[in-house]
């Protein structure tokens, strides 16, 4: 089994950044992890990593987002893990 690539970030214009991932529905799976932080997680197949983070860094450059850190992804527990 595998399992996403896992990042969080500050999102400074969440607006923008969910509208212009709409155009990239295939790259992660976004959702809200801390509202009064603004903090998104982010789960990224591995065959995308790469396109994810052009598209990231360009939401940097732009100053949409910062604080974008890859983190081991929090769903994978021993629990989880079939060996």
């Amino acid at each position: 089994m595998s399992y996403c690539i896992y990042y969080q970030a500050q999102v400074k214009q969440a607006w923008l950044l969910a509208a212009l991932l709409k155009s990239y529905e295939h790259v992660a799976f976004d959702r809200t992890l801390n509202v009064e932080r603004q903090i998104f997680e982010f789960f990224v197949p591995v065959g995308c990593q790469a396109q994810f983070l052009e598209f990231m860094h360009v939401m940097v450059a732009d100053d949409v987002i910062c604080d974008l850190v890859e983190l081991p992804n929090r769903l994978i527990t021993a629990e989880n893990i079939w060996v």
